[in-house]
């Protein structure tokens, strides 16, 4: 379903011929952390970001899933919410490889 507020906020933007990049979370950790109640919803929230980039090339999606393991905990920040620094250079490096590749 590519309907709802996300959809409807980026297609306009996406009209004027702005390309977009959308970051997708990063996996609960094994530790567990205050979004891990949530994990069904950011795994449906994740795949209707990744179906809205696949339907638009104007817009891609970035799954720092494919960087950022659940087990790696020195990825994330002691509140195993945020990622520490060395998750988010993983995170930089990952939305750098996708501007490139969108030139």
């Amino acid at each position: 379903d590519l309907s709802g507020a996300y959809a409807n906020f980026l297609i306009p933007i996406t009209a004027r011929g702005t390309q977009i990049i959308i970051m997708g979370y990063a996996p609960i950790s094994v530790a567990g952390g205050p979004f891990a109640p949530c994990e069904f919803a950011l795994n449906d929230l994740r795949n209707r970001q990744a179906a809205l980039a696949a339907s638009n090339p104007l817009i891609s999606f970035v799954d720092v899933r494919d960087v950022i393991a659940p087990d790696d905990l020195s990825a994330y920040d002691a509140d195993l919410l945020h990622p520490s620094p060395e998750g988010g250079a993983l995170m930089a490096d990952l939305i750098a490889q996708t501007i490139q590749n969108a030139r």
